[in-house]
Parts: structure tokens; sequence; C-alpha cells
């Protein structure tokens, strides 16, 4: 499983972030729909890039994930209720991912809030994850 399907099958399984919204609002990439309705999420890895080598192959990499929450503008109190269950949901995870990755640590770098242009609430928060890429083998 890779990091993307595992995190789709880690809010499914969460029932409070779930609840608040269901993991069919989280799309992976940009958001394709030619009017989105709001709540939804989307999720992508901002960066990659390699942090260790060992020397049998494998090493330790570095990704940095970002889920944004888009909700309406007369609903700020649920949006921010939405990023506290993310950082609940995915804050300092660890689970295996394709092969025999891992990954070692999800932490939480940051976050922040804004309004886009129709004053809908965009609330991002970002992960970095540790990953063990065993010699061979891509996460």
């Amino acid at each position: 499983m890779n990091i993307g399907a595992y995190l789709h099958s880690r809010w499914a399984a969460d029932a409070v972030l779930n609840g608040l919204l269901p993991v069919a609002k989280l799309v992976t990439g940009e958001y394709t729909v030619a009017d989105p309705s709001v709540p939804y999420a989307t999720m992508f890895k901002t960066m990659g890039r390699p942090d260790a080598y060992d020397n049998d192959g494998a090493c330790l990499d570095r990704q940095t994930i970002q889920i944004t929450i888009h909700h309406g503008r007369d609903h700020y109190d649920e949006g921010a209720a939405i990023v506290e269950a993310v950082k609940n949901c995915f804050g300092r995870a660890a689970f295996d991912v394709s092969g025999s990755g891992k990954v070692i640590n999800m932490q939480r770098t940051g976050d922040w809030e804004s309004q886009d242009g129709d004053g809908n609430w965009v609330f991002a928060v970002q992960f970095d994850c540790r990953v063990y890429v065993p010699s061979g083998s891509g996460v």
C-alpha cells in the first residue's frame, strides 16, 4: 500500500474524522470537478528528498504531505474541527507501505488558514514523513 492509499484508509477508519468529512470528499492531487461543492479536502506530496543512505542500498526518505480542507465561508468552526481531527488522526502516525517500506513517523510541521476569493475557508495541514525505503524498492 502506498502512502496515499494508506492515508485514505486511515481517514475512512477514523470515526471522528470520517464523520466530520467523509473520505469520499478526500481526493489525491488537485480537485478536478468543475464545480466542487464544499466541504472537500485534497491531499498531495509537496516534496520528497533522500535523508540518509545505508551501505546495503536502503535509504531514509523525507516526504512532505499536505492536506487542504475547503469549507464554506459561513462554516469556519466546522472547518477548524476537521483540521483538529486531521491532526489527531495523522500526527505521529507510523505504518507500513509498499514492499517492506514503512513510514517511521508522520509529524505535523505546520498548519494555516485563509479565505479564497469567494470568502470560503481554506485550511492546510502539512506533515513531514520519515520513510524507510529498503534496498531495491521505491515508496
